[in-house]
């Protein structure tokens, strides 16, 4: 399709979606449109299901609950592009660039994204990767809240800062992904494969770790809390339990290994965090490569300040 007749055709949509004369939905089904300039446009609900778009620009392009299935996006750019709630399932974004795309709702079940760059995208929220090829896919400070991601293959990712808190990875295929700094709290890892991951300052809060493998996985302990430091913290979290102003004590992530804690009143205190970090890291140390168990830190019922 040459280049006016296809600005004709977007420029028909455009003045549909305004309710203006002329206007006409744009069904681009199956189009030829390889290395076309779509970007800066406003392509809410088209429909490019089957399209060649392999090389296309999307840049900026808002495409909300557009069709996409099937579609052909090798080394699309979709920078900066709005995909909310879109239809992408089975499309092929290999090696396309998603960064800081918009993907929240949008459905990419059985896809292929094999090298795609989504790093700091602007939403995975609850986005459908079920059974997706993410492979070598850079997400890196990628917000992949309560995303579905079960039984995709998820190899070599970089994922170094991405939230994937409450989000559902089961048999989701993690080996050798790097995840420093990754926020997995409240995620359900059931059967996931992370071995040789880089799990190193990873947040697992609640996380569900049942029969995740994590042979040769990566997860360096970290810095020990000085002794100093642990009785300030203590103090203050007394003064909070017996009201006399103060701080809870947080302890989420720190290293408390050899800490004396001898007739100390933790109650309310929040080790959670270290307490799964710490049953994590002997797993990983040797005392067996697949967790048997999902790992939940116990609830201190104990009465802090008046709110």
């Amino acid at each position: 399709m040459d280049a006016a007749r296809l600005a004709e055709i977007l420029d028909a949509h455009e003045a549909w979606l305004g309710n203006r004369r002329g206007g006409e939905r744009a069904n681009l089904e199956k189009a030829a449109l390889a290395g076309a300039d779509l970007s800066g446009r406003d392509l809410r609900n088209i429909d490019l299901a089957g399209a060649d778009l392999a090389k296309a620009d999307f840049s900026d392009t808002d495409l909300s609950f557009a069709t996409l299935t099937g579609a052909i996006l090798t080394r699309a750019n979709l920078r900066g592009a709005v995909l909310a709630k879109s239809d992408l399932r089975g499309v092929d974004l290999t090696e396309a660039n998603l960064t800081r795309a918009d993907l929240s709702g949008a459905d990419l079940s059985e896809g292929s994204l094999t090298g795609a760059n989504l790093s700091e995208t602007v939403s995975l929220l609850a986005a459908n990767f079920t059974q997706s090829k993410l492979n070598d896919v850079i997400m890196v400070d990628a917000k992949l809240v309560q995303a579905n991601v079960t039984g995709a293959d998820m190899t070599n990712c970089d994922l170094t800062r991405a939230d994937l808190s409450n989000a559902t990875l089961e048999r989701c295929d993690l080996a050798n992904s790097t995840m420093v700094d990754c926020n997995l709290s409240g995620a359900s890892l059931r059967a996931a494969n992370m071995k040789s991951a880089d799990l190193r300052d990873a947040q697992l809060h609640g996380a569900d770790l049942t029969d995740v493998r994590l042979e040769d996985a990566r997860m360096e302990p970290p810095e020990r809390m000085a002794p100093d430091e642990l009785e300030r913290i203590l103090a203050d979290h007394l003064a909070w339990i017996e009201n006399r102003g103060g701080r809870r004590a947080e302890f989420d992530g720190a290293d408390l290994s050899e800490a004396d804690l001898a007739g100390r009143n933790l109650c309310g205190a929040d080790l959670s965090g270290q307490i799964d970090r710490c049953r994590l890291e002997r797993r990983v140390a040797g005392l067996g490569g697949r967790a048997k168990r999902q790992f939940r830190a116990p609830t201190c019922r104990g009465r802090g300040p008046e709110a």
